[in-house]
């Protein structure tokens, strides 16, 4: 592909361009119908109760605390009972990238191309939504969200909605990062930060974002 990674913060006008590119690749997904033997990845109820396992080792390593692993597996249980209340449509469930940030992205001449779907798989379209909101700054999301819902309506965006789904990313990017030890001595220090600043808000049924 073309283009060039982001080494900033995006500006309006680029957060624009991204809303307007996911939606683009929402509708496509709506649309594909998959071939014979073509299998990827859930992003679900199943995926969310296994996040708990990696992030335990941190527990056992004493990387956290036994007060902030609760806190975390509290988390992935409180995400798939929010799951389990949303209906799976085909407006709202697809094939998603997953990970769309800013070093999955390349920007040429002014228009973004993804790259790297190593993480795609099956999901609600809106997770795509909340992994693209954890690289961005808060004007830079209500520019985006704005964006999207221009090109493409979703049911299911809503400040709840939006509060499990991204709080589901930031777990997800955890449970990602515990299996590798260089990543061991800052999720030491910004677990505690984040359950601190979102997890625990989420739990109590305040907003996160």
């Amino acid at each position: 592909m073309n283009g060039e990674l982001l080494d900033r913060e995006p500006t309006l006008g680029e957060a624009r361009s991204l809303a307007q590119l996911m939606a683009a690749l929402h509708r496509h997904a709506m649309e594909w119908s998959a071939p014979a033997g073509f299998t990827r990845p859930a992003y679900d109820t199943d995926n969310v109760l296994s996040l708990p396992g990696p992030l335990k080792r941190l527990l056992e390593l004493n990387v956290i605390s036994g007060e902030a692993y609760a806190c975390l597996e509290q988390t992935a249980h409180k995400i798939a009972a929010g799951l389990q209340r949303l209906t799976v449509a085909k407006s709202a469930w697809g094939l998603i990238h997953s990970d769309l940030h800013e070093s999955n992205y390349l920007f040429d001449q002014g228009s973004p191309r993804p790259i790297d779907f190593s993480s795609c798989g099956y999901g609600f379209y809106l997770f795509d939504v909340a992994e693209t909101f954890l690289h961005l700054s808060p004007e830079n999301r209500r520019e985006f969200l704005s964006a999207y819902r221009e090109e493409r309506q979703l049911w299911e965006i809503d400040a709840n909605s939006l509060d499990l789904f991204f709080v589901w990313a930031i777990l997800r990017n955890f449970a990602f990062l515990a299996n590798n030890p260089a990543e061991h001595a800052s999720l030491s220090e910004l677990i505690p930060k984040v359950t601190k600043s979102y997890f625990e808000n989420y739990l109590k049924d305040e907003p996160v974002l």
